[in-house]
């Protein structure tokens, strides 16, 4: 919950950051959360069953690494 601290571009570089650690960001408005209550607590409940972000795989995968450190030798 920001208040009234949301700027767009210091909101989407604070998103990116968050979910490039695996984080989902949900934002809400304070008089959001004070008056409609039950909308913010649904959109969070319906957030908890979407699948979770999570990073993608190392390019090549670190497997690929090993098994050709070994191959080399």
């Amino acid at each position: 919950m920001d208040g009234s601290q949301h700027w767009p571009g210091v909101d989407a570089a604070r998103t990116e950051y968050l979910e490039a650690g695996g984080w989902r960001v949900l934002r809400f408005w304070g008089r959001e959360v004070l008056g409609q209550a039950d909308l913010v607590l649904d959109a969070i409940w319906n957030a908890t069953r979407e699948p979770a972000l999570s990073p993608g795989p190392s390019p090549g995968g670190r497997g690929e690494l090993r098994k050709k450190a070994n191959d080399d030798e």
